[in-house]
């Protein structure tokens, strides 16, 4: 079952949901309200909850400043991670797109301003989705160079090595088990979730010449969801199984992004001085 963004992750939260659900009907008992709360979360009841949910989960706040000429402001995401603002930085994960925020004030904030409001939310967008991910499956972002085969070329006599890419791949990345050292490719170029790959006759040549395995995902990936879509991409035979993979991805939140119907964090206008 996919998970909205709104879904409590911990105990805490469904014994708030269950407050405001007497409050609304007083009728209601307090075992009644949790269980109906659980049910909302996707649980059997509240006693089921219990067994899977932490009794508290802190959202964690993205920050990011924009200024667009005389128009400035902050926008914030949060979520619910198990993960404190110090506690991603610690990782410290160069190659991903979090990798710019810092932590301050309980949250992280974006090192860099970005020129719009639209591409703020973009960039918060972008660095949840993967710190959602990376809760998810226990990956973590590496650099792509690592992680590509290499295909031997030469070129008026000079022999060197190239990094060889699926073919059409687009926001192309790689995300490395830290226990095993294997890596997941998320290919997410522009391409509606209905339609084929224009190039997938290639894409299953490349896999089969370089040993990979490909999996369309049901989840819009991290990179401009709905506009893009993901393709993901392991070696045969390695502890990433893209099937697994895809059971955790299809449980994760799809319904928030940057633009204005599906943003769902806050905004801040700063205002001008007189």
């Amino acid at each position: 079952m996919r998970s909205t963004f709104a879904t409590p992750r911990s105990i805490s939260a469904l014994k708030t949901i269950a407050a405001r659900l007497r409050k609304d009907n007083s009728s209601l008992t307090q075992t009644e309200a949790l269980d109906k709360s659980a049910q909302l979360a996707g649980f059997a009841n509240y006693t089921h909850a219990q067994r899977n949910l932490p009794e508290v989960l802190r959202a964690l706040a993205l920050r990011c400043r924009w200024r667009d000429g005389e128009r400035k402001g902050v926008e914030v995401l949060k979520y619910p991670l198990p993960w404190s603002a110090s506690d991603v930085t610690a990782m410290q994960l160069k190659a991903a797109r979090v990798s710019i925020f810092e932590a301050f004030d309980e949250g992280l904030y974006s090192s860099a301003i970005a020129s719009s409001q639209s591409m703020a939310r973009y960039w918060l967008v972008q660095a949840m989705r993967e710190l959602i991910m990376m809760e998810a499956t226990g990956l973590r972002p590496d650099f792509i160079k690592n992680h590509l085969p290499r295909v031997r070329q030469e070129f008026s006599g000079y022999k060197y090595f190239e990094h060889a890419k699926p073919p059409g791949a687009d926001h192309l990345s790689a995300w490395r088990d830290p226990n095993t050292g294997d890596s997941l490719l998320l290919d997410e170029p522009y391409l509606p979730k209905s339609e084929l790959h224009s190039r997938a006759g290639e894409r299953e040549g490349w896999c089969k010449r370089y040993g990979f395995e490909e999996q369309a995902s049901s989840w819009s990936g991290t990179y401009l969801p709905p506009r893009t879509r993901l393709f993901l991409l392991a070696k045969a035979n390695t502890s990433i199984d893209l099937s697994d993979i895809e059971t955790k991805l299809s449980a994760l939140p799809d319904d928030f992004g940057s633009s204005d119907e599906d943003w769902l964090g806050t905004s801040e206008l700063i205002a001008q001085p007189l």
